[in-house]
C-alpha cells in the first residue's frame, strides 16, 4: 500500500545502510526451496547465535531456552520452561512433527491443527512464558497462541528453537528486492504497488477473480493462480 512490495519483509535506510524492521530470516534451505535460491542467486547465511532473545523483568535475556538461563528464573517458572522445552523437543525429532508442506504430516501431527498452540501449552502456561509465546505469535504469525494452531505453533517455532535461520544484510526485505528483479527482467508491469485488494471471487472453472484498487480506480484481474497471504487478524475474517 505505500508503493513498496513485500508486505512484512520490510527494511529502512539508516546512513547508508538498510536495515531489517520487519520480518528477518527465513529457514528454507533444501528440497525445491533449497533449488529456487540456487536460481535466483541468493547464499543462505546462517543468522549468528543466540537467534531468540527475551526482554523479561527490565533486562534481556539473550538465549531463554538454553539450561543455563532457565536455571536463573523462579522455579515455577523454570519448570515451566522446562516441560515446554522437553515437549518441543519430543515432536521435533519424532515422526509427528508437523510438516510443511501439509500433505506430507502423519495424521497424529495433523490433529495438532484442531487445537490451538496455547491449548497445547497448556501444562506449561506460566503467565511470564505465555506473554513470551505469544509475543512470538504475534510477530511471526499475527495471532495469539490461542488463536493460531498447534500445528503452525510448534512448526514455526521449532526454528527458533533448533537455531536454524538464515538471513540477508537487510532482512527478508532482500529477498524480495532479489525476486522482484528476477519478476521484472521476465516482462514490464508485471507488479503493481499501491494497490488494495478487497475481493477475491471465484470465477468458474480454475479461474479467480481480483479485484483491487489502484490509484483511486476500481479494477479487477482474472486469474489461474491467486496466492493469498495476510496476517492472521485478516485471514480470520
Amino acid at each position: 500500500l505505500a508503493g513498496r512490495i513485500g508486505g512484512n519483509a520490510k527494511s529502512s535506510r539508516y546512513k547508508d545502510r538498510e536495515f531489517n524492521i520487519g520480518s528477518a530470516y527465513y529457514v528454507g534451505v533444501d528440497g525445491e526451496l533449497g533449488k529456487f535460491w540456487s536460481e535466483i542467486g541468493l547464499k543462505p547465511h546462517p543468522v549468528k547465535h543466540p537467534l531468540d532473545r527475551w526482554f523479561h523483568e527490565g533486562k534481556w535475556v539473550p538465549d531463554p531456552w538454553q539450561d543455563a538461563e532457565i536455571a536463573k528464573f523462579p522455579e515455577p517458572m523454570a519448570r515451566a520452561m522446562r516441560g515446554a522445552k522437553r515437549a518441543f523437543k519430543e515432536v521435533i525429532d519424532g515422526k509427528d512433527f508437523p510438516q510443511n508442506p501439509y500433505a506430507t504430516s502423519t495424521p497424529k501431527a495433523l490433529a495438532l491443527d484442531k487445537i490451538s498452540f496455547a491449548e497445547w501449552m497448556k501444562p506449561y502456561a506460566h503467565p511470564a512464558v505465555m506473554s513470551f509465546i505469544d509475543a512470538y505469535c504475534y510477530g511471526a504469525m499475527g495471532g495469539a497462541a490461542r488463536e493460531v494452531s498447534a500445528y503452525g505453533g510448534i512448526n514455526f517455532y521449532a526454528d527458533v528453537l533448533e537455531e536454524r535461520a538464515y538471513a540477508c544484510p537487510e532482512g527478508n526485505a532482500g529477498l524480495v528486492k532479489i525476486m522482484a528483479e528476477h519478476i521484472r527482467r521476465a516482462g514490464a508491469d508485471r507488479i503493481h504497488e499501491g494497490c488494495a485488494v478487497y475481493k477475491i471471487a471465484p470465477a468458474g472453472g480454475d479461474r479467480a477473480i481480483v479485484s483491487y484498487t489502484r490509484r483511486g480506480e476500481s479494477l479487477a484481474v482474472e486469474a489461474k493462480r491467486v496466492v493469498l497471504a495476510v496476517p492472521y487478524f485478516v485471514a480470520s475474517r
